[in-house]
This record gives structure tokens, C-alpha cells and sequence, in this order.
């Protein structure tokens, strides 16, 4: 899409700003495939459109109160509002609930707050300026039809909120035009918006300088890391086979996980780091690895049952795979569910039940007492569930005594993983995935 210079409208009934910059709250839009579009549908399209903003709560509230500026841009609009904060965000959530009953309008959305500059054309009729107005279309322009972009000022502000949290996903910086960086995240809930990664971030995902350097910086350490480690596990395991190197209590353990989403149960599958609200039909996997050799727990908690005792299914290691031996060499991926013959079986599908699944993640220098002798028992096609009240006992006191263990976890957008960090006896995370 080509850079917008947005067209003047009549609005001479607000007041106007002597040279003064203000902080806008902007929503722009735009109609993918517009200019596919017959001339008349491109007419019958952007009126549809304009009827159903217009019929928005705040597109309402904010004209009746003169702090609103619509302005064309051909394909679509951009709506500047000089309300609240959270104006914008509003506008487009509620907008996107409108265009189901219009499938036809393919709508992509960007929201951006920034600094405008509000000036009276060679019509006399009201417009802006500024990097707001710039910026919020370079939000937009990274999405495809469906999408819900924000920039890093935004979703700072809808990060306050507990309510917005769970429906916001980093994204990380993007260069777009001109070489301009954007840090985007992305909005979705059950009813709005698109989980998928656009397209066009596909091929421009970049982190910027300060970033790359960091994560190149992370990278070579984990592979001088991981050298070693494999370098001095061969030197071991040829004097004594058998033996996994074991990490000292003071070592900074290391362990990485990211989820694989499914949509719908037959959506094409993304990645991403940070967990979600998964609707119903949803289907997720966990991928575990480490730069560290060592041993790997994953353990389900389930809801308490009648007898007052948590549920809980060994999910690795299990007799179906390895001879249900926890030891994992440094760079290995872990996948639960575990591969199977049947793909559909590769899943985690939720039900329309509000809940969430406790996936515990144990990552030791040596094996767990507790938790091998657990394992021996847990029939895998049974889905690895505990039975003896003996066994949940001592898995549910190693839980509560290791959950107070400080763990230092690090969102790492640009590989889409979530890096868990920890010293001690054993390295204990927590995965929750949430469904309504």
C-alpha cells in the first residue's frame, strides 16, 4: 500500500490549535483488494463501511463532542480521536464485531497513539499532520484482512489492564517503509481480530539493532554452551557409559518452550511465545528444549477430584517413547502431545468447558527421586495419569516446594519462545493454558 496523504473533510465546527502538536488516539483502516474492485463496488463497499463506523459507540460519543477528525484515504479511513486512551482500541474492536455481518468488507485495522498536528486545508475544512497519522498507517500496513495491530505505545497502555492482557500478542519490531521500525502486537480475542502471523511479517520480521545484537549475542552463547557441554558429555560418557553430566546446584539452569497453535482444530498452525485464551476446537502442542544435557519432567495438573487430591499425567518422559527415560541430551526438542501415527492425535484440543491446564515443567542436573518413581507406574495409555494417592502425595509436595523457587522467565519474541532461567536444585516453570 502506498504512503496516504489523508484528504480534508468538512469540519469546520472544531476548534483548531494555533501550531500546537496533541497526542491523537488513531484508527486507520483499509479494504484489502479494494482496487480489484468494480468502481460501483468500490462505492457500495466504502459506504457499507462508513455506515457501520458511524454506528460505533465511541465513533458516536466522540463527534457529539467535537474530539473526532475522519479522514479518507480512498481504500478505507482514519479515524483520529482526541478522547481517551483507549478511544481507538474501542472503536475497532466494536467495528470488528460490525463487519461480521459483512463479510464482504475485508477490513485490516492499525492503532497508534502519537503527536498530530490539526490545521484548517486551502478549504478551510479540518485535517492533521504529524508522525501519529504516519505511524498509525505503518501499523496497518502489516496486517492482512482481519487483523487488529497495535503499536508499542498502545499496548503499553492496554498492558496496565488485566482485562487486555491475555488478547495481546508481541509480535516484536518489524521494519516496514523507509526502513522504519515498529514494534507491533497483536489483538485477538474469541470473537475479533486474527491469531495468524500476516504474511508480509513472514519475510520482514527484523529485530532492530540493539535487539539483533542481543540475541546474536544469546545465540553464540548458547552454542559455545552447548559445545561444551556435548564436548565434555562425550569425554565422560567415555570413561564411565551411561553418565549424564550432572550440573552443579550453583549452575544457571536453562530451558526454553514455545507453543504451537492450531485454530479451530484445522486452521494452518503458528507459533508463538506467549500463552493465550484458546476458544473451543483450538489445538496447541509444547516444544521443550534445553542448550543443557539433563532431565525432563511434564506433568499435567488436572482439576481436584473427589477425594481432594489434584489429577496429574505424566506426559514425558512414558514408556512409549525413549523406555521412559527422562534424560535429554543439549539441543533436543521435546514435543507433547508426543508424535504419534495419527497427526490428530498430536494435539492438545479444548473443550467448551472454561478451565485451565498446569503444564509443570521440572528441568534437573539429575533425576528426581519423586518423580521417577511416579513414572515407572504411569500408564501411557491411560494418558500417563497418576493413580496412587501415595504417588500424587509426594508429586503435589514436590510441586508446592519447588513453585516458590525464583524462576526468571524471558520472552524471546524474534525465535517465538519463552526462555525459563533458574539456579538450584532443579529449574520448576509453569505453563497455563487458558480456555473459555
Amino acid at each position: 500500500m502506498k504512503e496516504v496523504i489523508p484528504q480534508s473533510q468538512n469540519q469546520n465546527d472544531v476548534a483548531v490549535p494555533d501550531g500546537q502538536l496533541e497526542l491523537a488516539h488513531i484508527l486507520f483502516t483499509d479494504i484489502v483488494g479494494y482496487s480489484k474492485l468494480p468502481i460501483d463496488g468500490q462505492q457500495r463497499i466504502l459506504q457499507r463501511l462508513q455506515k457501520l463506523v458511524e454506528q460505533t459507540k465511541e465513533f458516536k460519543q466522540a463527534r457529539a463532542a467535537n474530539q473526532l477528525i475522519t479522514l479518507p484515504t480512498g481504500d478505507g479511513m482514519a479515524l483520529v480521536f482526541f478522547t481517551h486512551p483507549l478511544a481507538a482500541v474501542h472503536c475497532a474492536v466494536d467495528l470488528a464485531r460490525k463487519l461480521k455481518a459483512a463479510p464482504e468488507i475485508r477490513l485490516r485495522m492499525g492503532v497508534h497513539t502519537g503527536p498530530v498536528l490539526r490545521f484548517a486545508d486551502i478549504n478551510r475544512n479540518l485535517n492533521v499532520s504529524g508522525g501519529g497519522i504516519n505511524m498509525a498507517q505503518r501499523v496497518m500496513d502489516c496486517g492482512d484482512a482481519g487483523h487488529i495491530l497495535l503499536s508499542r505505545n498502545v499496548a503499553d497502555v492496554l498492558l496496565q489492564l488485566s482485562e487486555w492482557e491475555a488478547h495481546l500478542s508481541d509480535w516484536g519490531e518489524q521494519k516496514v517503509k523507509h526502513d522504519v521500525l515498529v514494534h507491533i502486537f497483536n489483538l485477538y480475542t474469541v470473537d475479533v481480530g486474527c491469531a495468524e502471523l500476516p504474511f508480509k511479517l513472514r519475510f520482514i520480521k527484523q529485530p532492530s539493532t540493539g535487539r539483533r545484537a542481543a540475541v546474536l549475542a544469546l545465540l553464540t552463547f548458547l552454542v559455545i554452551g552447548a559445545l561444551v557441554v556435548t564436548g565434555w558429555h562425550f569425554w565422560v560418557r567415555r570413561k564411565a557409559p551411561q553418565t549424564i553430566v550432572d550440573l552443579t546446584p550453583t549452575a544457571e539452569r536453562r530451558l526454553m518452550y514455545s507453543l504451537m497453535v492450531r485454530p479451530g482444530g484445522k486452521g494452518k498452525p503458528f507459533q508463538m511465545a506467549r500463552e493465550m485464551i484458546f476458544p473451543p476446537g483450538y489445538g496447541v502442542q509444547l516444544n521443550v528444549n534445553s542448550p543443557q544435557a539433563g532431565f525432563l519432567y511434564i506433568i499435567n495438573e488436572g482439576p481436584e477430584e473427589k477425594n481432594g487430591l489434584p489429577q496429574y499425567n505424566v506426559l514425558f518422559p512414558n514408556t512409549l517413547t525413549d523406555s521412559s527415560s527422562a534424560a535429554l541430551t543439549a539441543g533436543r526438542v521435546i514435543q507433547v502431545p508426543q508424535r504419534s501415527n495419527n497427526p490428530d492425535d498430536d494435539w492438545f484440543y479444548f473443550d467448551k468447558e472454561q478451565g485451565i491446564e498446569k503444564l509443570w515443567l521440572i528441568w534437573s542436573g539429575k533425576p528426581v527421586a519423586e518423580l521417577e518413581a511416579v513414572k515407572v507406574h504411569a500408564n501411557p495409555k491411560e494418558q500417563g495419569e497418576i493413580r496412587d494417592r501415595g504417588e500424587i502425595e509426594s508429586v503435589s509436595k514436590y510441586l508446592a516446594a519447588h513453585a516458590l523457587t525464583k524462576v526468571e522467565v524471558e520472552k524471546d519474541e524474534a525465535n517465538k519462545q519463552t526462555i525459563l532461567k533458574g539456579n538450584g536444585e532443579a529449574l520448576v516453570g509453569l505453563v497455563k493454558l487458558e480456555h473459555h
